[in-house]
């Protein structure tokens, strides 16, 4: 297996003091890790930081990604204040029954037979894809990929039929039954199986298979590998080239991109041939003499063949010139300089009778005049990878391989680099430059604070940009994980992601949570002091309505016809506003008159 090797940096620190390695890391730079076995005891418990763009000072220990286990966070912050991992995810090796180099899955459960042999039969995971495997397991590293263990099924071994299916080549076969017939059981192409039912002696229909299981009553003739035309596995078909002279003699060939063309009157050239050729289906189930054939030219008709429209081509500089029949005649009259694949910038002109030589080109791309084909093209490449690329021949000399600001596009870090002539986009003005995208994006972008959840059945990888503006650092959800709040500068989530922001950050910190509102609660069954309820309504809403009235008539004019009314209720109001001021739990006490021996009467309710 090969290995890659990654700097490991205590977190707080800027030199690495180790290297850890394994290929399946290259996916997974910037994460944060805490080793919990496998490696030197002074490592254990520590958080570090795995950055490819560290700096290095010399380091002569390596930490053998195989042996340790360890756990990953999004920053050493996080990596700090965890917990330990008390419940590793189990991590197994994926050895292929046909061969290759083995890769790395973790599988969520425990119920894997380890060192057994299972079929693999769902979506392809990185470089795993449907097959057999013997599985081992190693250490449990979170960081891989996982696998769904509803799409592993245990088999007996490597050489059970239906695993070498996927290691034999798809077959043409067909069949031919005896007297009473014959029953063949096969795998086809795609390692489903398949029963032919064959009745009589009868010969079969071919048939593309990766295995046959069994065959009863009947025999087999083998034509060859089937072809995969589009994802579909087909037994090769015989196609006759014919010479649109009748000269040559023909030419069989099993080439499937010959088939657009068989029948249909169209004439080829084909590679290392002047001579033009109709297709034609065979009716032979075997081509005993297939040619490999390359097609190189197509034509409508075989005289159009013969006699094709020819252009010279001549290099608006050096003066070179070259001959062809492709079809430029969308360049004819328009006075483009054509950038072809050849190389070059070129005028074209159309030329009569045949050429003397036919030199197959290719138009990259087009342009108004020769200076303009001949300039240096620069290329600028949004550091997030979210815009399209822009081309332009603007002087960029002094930016090559800085980052700039555009003056239209505030928002976003543009990297220059020379490429080779293409379309043009257009002009660009340049605000300002960086010298690295990081230092770009830190400047340019406001930091926000973001938390994400994964609504999803399977781990979700979530990609970011750090508050330093390193890219495409990243990782994965668990399904219904939450990840806690953070700043970022970006990031891209798949669909299956809620992100939630919470603003701006300030200081590189998330925005405090602001408080509450807090209001007066009212609830049904209020009460009213001093009087009851229906008493209070009454006066307060009559009151309201008639100082309404009041402001109408003061404001706009608008006639009050009963003045009286709102006297009326305003007296009312008041006198509620003073009942209200008495406390209603007091205990009034009779007093002495002045100079009598009667009591006081305290007054009536004020709702009597």
């Amino acid at each position: 297996m090969a290995y890659a090797y990654y700097p490991v940096i205590p977190c707080g620190q800027q030199s690495s003091i180790a290297f850890i390695s394994n290929e399946r890391l290259a996916g997974y730079p910037g994460f944060f890790i805490r080793f919990t076995s496998g490696v030197p005891a002074e490592f254990l418990g520590v958080c570090f930081h795995v950055d490819p763009g560290a700096s290095n000072t010399l380091i002569d220990t390596t930490i053998n990604w195989l042996t340790a286990t360890y756990e990953t966070f999004t920053t050493c912050e996080a990596c700090g204040s965890a917990p330990t991992l008390n419940n590793p995810i189990p991590t197994y090796q994926f050895d292929a029954c046909c061969g290759g180099q083995p890769q790395i899955y973790s599988i969520d459960t425990n119920t894997i037979v380890d060192g057994g042999v299972y079929m693999y039969g769902g979506p392809s995971v990185g470089p795993l894809v449907p097959g057999c495997y013997t599985l081992t397991e190693v250490q449990s590293i979170t960081p891989f990929p996982f696998v769904d263990v509803d799409d592993l099924a245990l088999q007996g071994d490597c050489t059970d039929v239906a695993c070498q299916a996927y290691c034999n080549p798809c077959q043409c076969y067909s069949f031919t039954g005896g007297k009473t017939g014959g029953l063949v059981e096969a795998l086809d192409c795609n390692g489903d199986p398949i029963s032919i039912v064959i009745a009589g002696d009868e010969l079969t229909d071919k048939y593309c298979l990766s295995a046959i299981v069994s065959i009863t009553g009947a025999t087999s003739t083998a034509y060859g590998l089937c072809q995969d035309v589009n994802g579909t596995f087909e037994c090769a078909a015989c196609y006759t080239l014919l010479d649109c002279a009748g000269i040559e003699e023909p030419i069989e060939s099993t080439n499937p991109s010959l088939a657009q063309y068989a029948g249909t009157g169209i004439a080829i050239q084909i590679a290392g041939s002047t001579v033009c050729w109709n297709v034609i289906l065979s009716n032979k189930t075997v081509c005993d003499c297939a040619v490999n054939v390359t097609i190189q030219f197509v034509y409508q008709t075989c005289i159009e063949c013969n006699y094709p429209q020819a252009y010279k081509v001549t290099e608006c500089t050096t003066g070179d010139v070259i001959y062809t029949t492709s079809d430029l005649s969308a360049y004819v009259n328009t006075g483009a300089t054509l950038n072809l694949d050849c190389g070059g910038c070129w005028f074209i002109e159309p030329i009569e009778g045949i050429p003397p030589s036919n030199q197959p080109v290719v138009v990259e791309a087009s342009f108004e005049d020769c200076p303009t084909c001949n300039s240096q093209f620069y290329e600028l490449t949004d550091c997030l990878g979210n815009e399209d690329s822009i081309i332009t021949i603007n002087d960029l000399s002094e930016y090559v391989g800085k980052v700039i600001q555009l003056q239209f596009c505030p928002d976003i870090c543009w990297l220059v680099t020379e490429t080779e002539p293409q379309t043009l986009s257009g002009n660009v003005l340049i605000e300002q430059s960086f010298d690295t995208c990081p230092i770009c994006l830190e400047a340019l972008l406001t930091p926000k604070c973001a938390s994400f959840e994964n609504t999803g059945i399977t781990p979700a990888t979530i990609t970011y940009t750090n508050l330093a503006g390193i890219t495409g650092l990243r990782f994965t959800a668990q399904p219904g994980e939450i990840i806690p709040k953070s700043c970022y500068l970006s990031w891209s989530v798949p669909s299956t992601v809620l992100v939630t922001e919470y603003g701006d950050c300030i200081d590189g910190q998330c925005p405090p949570i602001p408080s509450p509102l807090l209001y007066r609660a009212v609830t049904p069954g209020y009460g009213t002091p001093a009087c009851t309820t229906e008493y209070y309504e009454t006066v307060e809403c009559a009151y309201s309505e008639w100082m309404y009235k009041d402001v109408l008539e003061k404001r706009y004019g608008i006639s009050n016809c009963c003045p009286d009314e709102l006297m009326k209720w305003e007296i009312k109001h008041e006198m509620l506003m003073l009942d209200i001021l008495v406390n209603p739990n007091y205990v009034c006490q009779g007093v002495s008159g002045c100079g009598c021996n009667q009591t006081h009467t305290p007054p009536p309710p004020c709702n009597s």
